[in-house]
């Protein structure tokens, strides 16, 4: 026989661990496009605890989920007009749509330093806080988690493909006159300018 009261005390359980997790590993249900996870901790609120805390949380957050993605296709329709270009590993630059590579200084510094920002915030907007705290930093080269930290592995390359860019454009002609490395040196503090 089962205990009078004990039907509370799980459903209590149930519902303070459901509530702490929603909270506070919401990037648990970041399951773009459905939210798979997400729809069956809801289907199980509504069938076991309707009306409860944790199912208005967990819709709230699935709404929160929906609101962003589609925020973020708006963002990224909206960028269609604009030059946008990718950085590659020898300095030069690939223009969306251009088939040839173009020269740093062939670029203004402002556009330059908005694509930077814009290809840095669509990383740090996906950083899941908790990945910065040290003690799950220093267990991300075990094999078994490869998988965490991503976030913040996609920032570290960001920064570091920039950096390469940056010494590449600087260094990569040996031949390259005194004036014209000086001019492209200008050209990434213009652009850092910007930025700032």
């Amino acid at each position: 026989r089962v205990p009078a009261g004990t039907n509370a005390v799980i459903r209590n359980a149930m519902a303070s661990i459901l509530r702490a997790w929603l909270d506070q590993c919401s990037e648990d249900f970041r399951q773009v496009p459905h939210y798979a996870c997400l729809r069956k901790v809801l289907r199980y609120l509504n069938q076991m605890m309707p009306g409860s805390d944790p199912e208005q949380r967990a819709q709230n957050l699935l709404d929160q989920l929906q609101e962003e993605e589609l925020g973020e296709q708006e963002l990224e329709n909206s960028n269609h007009g604009k030059i946008t270009f990718q950085l590659g590993e020898e300095g030069d630059v690939k223009i969306e749509g251009v088939d040839e590579k173009q020269d740093i200084l062939s670029f203004p510094s402002d556009i330059v330093a908005e694509q930077l920002t814009y290809m840095d915030a669509q990383l740090f907007i996906k950083v899941v806080p908790h990945h910065c705290l040290g003690f799950i930093w220093s267990q991300r080269d075990k094999k078994e988690n490869k998988h965490l930290v991503s976030t913040i592995r996609a920032t570290i390359a960001q920064f570091n493909l920039v950096t390469r860019c940056v010494i590449s454009t600087i260094l990569k002609d040996f031949l390259m006159k005194p004036l014209q490395r000086a001019k492209i040196i200008e050209k990434w503090i213009d652009i850092a300018q910007v930025q700032h």
